[in-house]
């Protein structure tokens, strides 16, 4: 709790027509040990300023200012300053706005009237200024976060359908390879196979395909033709596609040429 005396002497100190004068500060120099009220919360000025009247709430209002002022009382973002003015305010008996004015150009404390800091600002004018600023400020990074956010969306989006559009296209150029190439003779569909580009893997193919085509029909294939295979079966390390690979490296029409020419392991 806070003294009546104190409040009393605050109340007297705020009315006089010296306030803030030498004379001023020396009258009420015993205010300067009061520091500690500056620090109390709302709980503790709400119930005080609820027995005064608005004009004695406002005396409390201005020496507060210049004790934190003139004495160097502690304060900051919690200062008494603050919740009287909220407790006068919140009546809305009288128009605040005259005192706020006062309270800006008068304490150097940035936290008060309003509990917010207000940097530089010294009037109402300022606070506004200075608060449209910053809404537009706040506005912009969230106009370019949303910006930003869009063009993200939409590259993904047009990677996703354009890595869509290239399986679409693997698809269907595989699919339009394995009808023309089902009805031919197994060493005519591995021919075949030997033809089609590199982006659709020899292994997607039908494994039937690698385990129907014989020894017989790997020696009728060209040098040329047996190192593109070797070379296309080179990463395949599963099924009937591996299997053949194997079964290459055990012929010995091509086992001096798999081991030595193309880096292929017998197994």
């Amino acid at each position: 709790m806070i003294p009546l005396a104190t409040i009393g002497r605050l109340i007297e100190a705020g009315g006089s027509n010296n306030l803030g004068d030498p004379a001023w500060v020396a009258s009420f120099s015993d205010l300067g040990a009061c520091s500690a009220i500056n620090t109390h919360g709302w709980q503790t000025w709400y119930p005080v300023t609820e027995s005064l009247t608005d004009s004695e709430v406002e005396c409390v209002i201005r020496a507060l200012t210049h004790c934190e002022k003139e004495f160097h009382w502690l304060g900051g973002s919690v200062s008494a300053v603050i919740w009287t003015f909220k407790a006068l305010e919140n009546r809305g008996t009288t128009d605040v706005s005259a005192l706020a004015e006062w309270v800006l150009r008068t304490s150097n404390n940035p936290w008060v009237p309003f509990g917010s800091d207000r940097g530089n600002a010294r009037s109402l004018e300022e606070i506004r200024l200075a608060n449209a600023a910053r809404s537009a400020r706040r506005l912009a990074t969230k106009q370019a976060e949303d910006r930003r956010h869009e063009n993200a969306d939409a590259s993904r989006l047009k990677r996703g359908n354009e890595h869509n559009a290239v399986r679409a296209d693997h698809r269907s150029r595989w699919e339009r390879l394995v009808g023309e190439l089902e009805p031919l003779a197994s060493g005519d569909r591995i021919r075949g196979l030997l033809h089609v580009e590199g982006s659709i893997a020899m292994s997607s193919f039908p494994e039937s395909w690698a385990s129907a085509i014989s020894a017989d029909d790997l020696a009728t294939f060209s040098s040329a033709e047996l190192a593109t295979l070797v070379k296309r079966l080179a990463s395949v390390d599963r099924g009937e596609w591996k299997a053949l690979r194997r079964r290459m490296n055990e012929l010995d029409l091509t086992a001096e040429f798999v081991r030595t020419d193309h880096g292929v392991p017998a197994e």
